[in-house]
């Protein structure tokens, strides 16, 4: 009886194995040279004068860059190898670029690959929506301006340095910091983290800042006078800087921190 089940499960751990080696040369269309170049990338480039009301991008294990322009064309690179390909969608006035996961059997099977920056570069006077989302990487928008931003990221932080937009700022990060970086709109600026920091620096809004953190802090520093917002606030588990000061200004201040301090200050 013991002699029949060490078959069965040495018969299994087998089919086991080949069922795996089977998805790895089914990754590759059964190119066995393609197995030892997966990690050989060709850049591909896309650039327009075309006016978008949305950019959006979609990517697993990459890096997302927002950068601004050297002309008035939109530019946007990214880096494509056997198991990492992407869609560009050009339509309706709305541009995407999605990473593509492919299905074997059925599944949806997502194999790590080397990281590489997806690069987006934005003329003066961009007004549309930019829409990032990624897993297992990081979000950075430097020294650019949009219509609004939406910006997600799992497993990575997402970096806003001297961001201007006219509409509203959401960013969400889980495992990862949010960084605010003089970054500015005339609408609602949101900024949500779990198990992450959120760090301010003359973060400017028009109506509203929102914070929120699960274990970790809010802290930095906020444009303008603590009379200029309606403050809401509540840190469990840590200290706040904001604990006893309402305030009754038109703009509307919310700061909420579970398991992290808040340490917020006003530039005036």
């Amino acid at each position: 009886m013991k002699t029949k089940t060490l078959y069965l499960t040495g018969a299994l751990l087998v089919l086991f194995g080949l069922i795996i080696g089977g998805v790895g040369l089914a990754m590759v269309d059964f190119n066995l040279s393609r197995l030892s170049n997966d990690a050989i990338r060709l850049k591909k480039t896309f650039q327009t004068s075309e006016a978008f009301n949305t950019i959006s991008i979609e990517g697993l294990n990459q890096s997302i860059k927002i950068l601004p322009s050297s002309d008035d064309q939109i530019h946007l690179s990214w880096y494509e190898s056997s198991s990492a390909v992407y869609a560009l969608k050009n339509e309706e006035g709305n541009l995407s670029l999605r990473q593509q996961v492919k299905p074997f059997l059925g599944f949806r099977i997502e194999i790590p690959t080397p990281a590489y920056d997806i690069t987006l570069a934005l003329p003066s006077g961009f007004s549309g929506l930019i829409d990032c989302k990624i897993s297992n990487g990081s979000i950075s928008a430097e020294r650019v301006g949009a219509g609004s931003l939406r910006a997600s990221s799992m497993n990575g932080s997402v970096v806003l340095n001297a961001l201007k937009t006219s509409g509203p700022i959401q960013v969400y990060s889980s495992n990862g910091s949010i960084q605010a970086i003089q970054t500015e709109t005339q609408s609602v600026m949101t900024l949500e983290t779990r198990n992450g920091s959120i760090l301010l620096e003359k973060a400017a809004v028009g109506k509203e800042l929102n914070c929120r953190s699960s274990n970790g802090r809010i802290e930095g520093s906020i444009a303008g006078t603590a009379q200029d917002f309606t403050i809401e606030s509540h840190s469990a588990n840590g200290s706040n800087s904001l604990e006893g000061i309402t305030g009754h200004g038109e703009k509307k201040l919310v700061a909420n921190s579970s398991n992290g301090a808040i340490d917020l200050r006003f530039s005036q």
